[in-house]
């Protein structure tokens, strides 16, 4: 037997007279949120062969296993004719921006309302060690309504962390005025959703007329057309014509008209 450098006692491995795999080592994280900061180098490990010479040792792995975005809060408040979400981070690796999701239950399907690729202030920190915020404002919502969202930060490799849900109710309004509000997202394909506001109007008792129209003119599907509530609506628009056919790329024009009010926001389909 082989005995050992470190105060006495019999090794459990019998001599090797030739090179030989002495044993391998497996080492699993299991962790879900990646923050174990695992790192190693490789170094000598002390054992020998019989003949003194040292034994071949081999690591693998991903070495250093970054941190990945670490939140301290995530909030919806809603705030007049809009709900605002916070969040703070701790601590950022890698990280390119967040997208922001929405749906209108919280175990519904999540439909992505902004992102770090054309919104500004979703653009993420890359490295960062120290505590930053973020604000996003969600004003395409209708009166009364409840709201969920979840952001996803998004790294270097193109990786989605989620986080939340949270949740907050947009407040019961009475807008002083028409409005016909830009629509989310522009471009779009497939669909995309509208934001119009209407006043108490005893004059026009309510009534309406939203409807999409080509580059020529022509009117291409009607969205709403009669009295609605005062307070602020959503609508969405897939695409389609009011025969159901899908529409061509290009430009159209979202007409709002109540009374002797008009207004038109321009969009554009892109399939």
């Amino acid at each position: 037997m082989v005995y050992d450098n470190f105060g006495g006692g019999t090794n459990w491995y019998p001599p090797l007279n030739s090179w030989e795999l002495l044993f391998t080592a497996s080492l699993v994280i299991d962790d879900p949120n990646q923050n174990s900061e695992l790192s190693w180098h490789t170094t000598s490990t002390g054992f020998s062969r019989g003949n003194g010479l040292p034994l071949t040792e081999t690591l693998t792995g991903d070495g250093d296993i970054s941190l990945p975005v670490q939140l301290t809060a995530f909030t919806a408040t809603p705030e007049a004719d809009k709900i605002v979400l916070k969040w703070t981070t701790q601590s950022e690796v890698n990280n390119l921006g967040f997208e922001v999701y929405r749906s209108g239950e919280e175990t519904g399907a999540y439909a992505m309302v902004a992102s770090f690729e054309n919104t500004p202030a979703l653009q993420g920190g890359g490295n960062s060690n120290t505590a930053r915020e973020y604000t996003y404002e969600d004003a395409i919502i209708s009166n009364g309504g409840t709201y969920w969202y979840q952001i996803a930060d998004v790294d270097y490799q193109g990786v989605r962390t989620f986080h939340g849900p949270v949740s907050a109710q947009a407040p019961d309004l009475i807008p002083e005025a028409y409005a016909l509000r830009p629509n989310y997202p522009n471009p779009f394909n497939p669909e995309t959703t509208i934001r119009f506001e209407v006043p108490a109007d005893p004059a026009s008792n309510g009534k309406i007329a939203l409807a999409i129209y080509n580059n020529l003119g022509m009117a291409v599907r009607s969205l709403v057309s009669g009295s609605v509530q005062p307070g602020i609506h959503t609508v969405k628009w897939d695409g389609r014509n009011d025969r159901g056919d899908q529409m061509a790329s290009g430009i159209y024009f979202l007409r709002l008209q109540a009374g002797s009010f008009v207004q038109t926001q321009k969009m554009l389909l892109v399939r």
